[in-house]
């Protein structure tokens, strides 16, 4: 079993191809959170101090790279995918009371709900103004049909949280719109900023991003923190029978690193994105990260 250190590695490798644009990408991240106010000032301090692997970010990155260029609009739609991303991650701890995030104590729980939720909402306003940046009507239209999926998938689990009926179809849908959606958007949303990428491409990376997520999903258990138990499944055999269901093929694979395989070869075989990756040296570093 790969070890957390050796994904940790495998991810710096995966980074490599757009190293240099990952820096300025941070920098424009740290900004985002710049305010006068004291009381935000101590909660976007904890917000970045935790911002975690920023996979997503890199994956528009790595996308708008393969596809063609990485320009002022991929750096913008990376910003504010990332930015409502972390707004829902501090929404989502105050509907589930989560007390830990990314190890830490949840902002809810050093800051409490008031002060979470309305620090959630000023982010929120934050992104508004930030798309004004991107200039790009498909992708404004993406982001704008992501924040209705997440919402939608936030409230599906909580329709379903205890259910002992809570079917794995369920499951897969809750985590497509909780998860997967982010990956496809950031994956789309990258093709479509480089300008260089056809209908066909960009659609590809969407689906590519949309298994990508999921798989993702059935790793967590594995990982610090885990999974929060969904329906009376439990969360690491709810989240690989997902898998399995979500991705023809990947056989509801007991073992998660062997069904994100699979989701990588799906990605890199079945999609036009695959074909793109190949010749940019994304798929091959890709793979190495499990």
């Amino acid at each position: 079993m790969t070890s957390i250190s050796d994904l940790m590695d495998k991810l710096s490798q995966i980074k490599e191809p757009v190293k240099a644009e990952i820096v300025r990408y941070e920098a424009m991240y740290d900004e985002s959170f710049a305010t006068t106010n004291p009381l935000l000032k101590q909660v976007y301090t904890r917000v970045v101090e935790r911002k975690g692997k920023q996979l997503r970010p890199v994956m528009l990155l790595l996308a708008a790279k393969a596809c063609g260029e990485i320009n002022d609009t991929s750096y913008h739609s990376a910003l504010v995918l990332e930015l409502l991303h972390n707004t829902t991650l501090i929404h989502d701890d105050v509907v589930d009371e989560a007390q830990i995030r990314r190890g830490q104590p949840s902002i809810n729980k050093e800051f409490g709900n008031k002060v979470a939720v309305l620090a959630g909402d000023y982010l929120l306003a934050q992104i508004f103004w930030l798309t004004n940046s991107i200039g790009n009507k498909k992708i404004l239209k993406a982001v704008s049909e992501l924040g209705k999926e997440l919402s939608d998938g936030e409230i599906l689990q909580l329709m379903h949280t205890g259910d002992p009926d809570f079917a794995v179809q369920r499951y897969v849908e809750v985590i497509t719109k909780k998860t997967a959606v982010l990956f496809s958007t950031c994956m789309y949303a990258g093709a479509v900023s480089s300008g260089k990428a056809d209908d066909n491409t960009c659609e590809s990376l969407r689906s590519f991003g949309n298994d990508l997520g999921k798989v993702a999903v059935g790793i967590k258990p594995a990982l610090p923190g885990g999974l929060r138990n969904l329906g009376g499944v439990t969360p690491g055999v709810a989240a690989h029978r997902a898998v399995g269901a979500a991705i023809p093929g990947a056989g509801g694979a007991h073992d998660a690193p062997q069904a994100v395989h699979f989701g990588f070869a799906l990605g890199a075989g079945q999609t036009a994105f695959g074909k793109v990756a190949f010749q940019n040296d994304f798929i091959q570093r890709t793979p190495a990260l499990l």
